[in-house]
């Protein structure tokens, strides 16, 4: 195993922190746009 400097790892665990919650947000906004484009297409 490498031993990496704290201040690398630091870094990499923010990085994806910030990704999961641009995956959860991403996630989100497809389910709702989903969700919005069945409901139009029930109503017709």
């Amino acid at each position: 195993m490498i031993f990496e400097p704290p201040k690398v790892i630091k870094r990499f665990k923010n990085n994806l922190i910030f990704y999961l919650e641009e995956l959860k947000s991403f996630v989100y906004l497809h389910a709702v746009l989903k969700r919005a484009t069945k409901k139009d297409f029930t109503e017709d």
